[in-house]
C-alpha cells in the first residue's frame, strides 16, 4: 500500500477506581504482518516509544487483548527477529528469534527483554512476572539503575532501547540522590551530542 501509513491504536476502558484512567497502546509502521513501533500513550501524551527491524530487535507482533499486569503498570509484548541461517550444505533457511519485554507502562522504563523461558510468564496479582520452575521476577527491583552503569560497569548502548540512556532516565529518573553517579556517568562514557535524552541530562546537571 504505498503512500499509505497504518497504524493500530488500542484503547483500554478501566474499571472505576483506577488510577490509570487513560491509557493507549499503539502499533505503527507495518511490515508484513509485525509493525516496527510500539508506543504507549497516558493522558494523549506519549510515554515511550519502541522502534524495531526485522533482523535485529525484531518487529512488534499485536497482541489482543493487551498482556498486561491486574493494576495495568506493566506491559508484556513480543518481538520476532527474523533472517536466514546458512546450513552445512550450502543452503539456507529462514529464522526467527522471538523476544519478550516487560514495559512499565507509566514511566516508560523497559524493564527486560529475554528469550526462552521468559516468554512463558505470567503476572502474579502482586504485580511479579513468575516463570515456570524459576523464583518470581521482582519487575521494580530488576529495573535499569544508574549504578548498574557507574560503577558496577554495564555499557550504555543508545541503538538498543534496553540499554540506552533513554532507557535508564526513564527508569532511574535523575535527583538529588544520584545526580553525582549521573555525572560520573557521562564523564567515563561518549554519548551521542544530539542524542534528546543526553541533552536533557546534560541541562539537569548544568553542563
Amino acid at each position: 500500500m504505498n503512500g499509505t501509513v497504518r497504524f493500530f491504536l488500542a484503547p483500554l476502558t478501566l474499571i472505576a477506581g483506577n488510577t490509570y484512567a487513560d491509557l493507549h497502546i499503539q502499533y505503527s509502521a507495518p511490515l508484513e504482518d509485525r509493525y516496527a513501533n510500539l508506543t504507549i500513550f497516558n493522558d494523549g501524551k506519549v510515554t515511550r516509544t519502541l522502534s524495531g527491524d526485522q533482523y535485529e530487535e525484531g518487529t512488534f507482533e499485536k497482541v489482543v487483548p493487551h498482556f498486561l499486569s491486574k493494576d495495568l503498570t506493566y506491559l508484556h509484548f513480543t518481538q520476532i527477529a527474523s533472517g536466514k541461517v546458512e546450513l552445512p550444505d550450502g543452503s539456507s533457511k529462514n529464522h526467527e528469534v522471538v523476544y519478550c519485554g516487560i514495559i512499565n507502562t507509566r514511566s516508560g522504563c523497559l524493564i527486560s527483554k529475554e528469550t526462552g523461558s521468559f516468554c512463558g510468564g505470567s503476572f502474579t496479582e502482586d504485580g511479579k512476572w513468575r516463570m515456570p520452575f524459576s523464583p518470581d521476577f521482582d519487575l521494580e527491583r530488576q529495573a535499569p539503575k544508574v549504578e548498574d552503569y557507574y560503577p558496577k560497569g554495564l555499557s550504555i548502548a543508545d541503538h538498543k532501547p534496553l540499554s540506552s540512556l533513554e532507557n535508564l532516565m526513564k527508569c532511574d529518573p535523575p535527583s538529588t540522590e544520584n545526580l553525582d553517579t549521573y555525572n560520573h556517568l557521562i564523564n567515563n562514557n561518549s554519548f551521542t551530542p544530539n542524542d534528546p535524552a543526553f541533552k536533557s541530562l546534560k541541562s539537569l546537571l548544568a553542563w
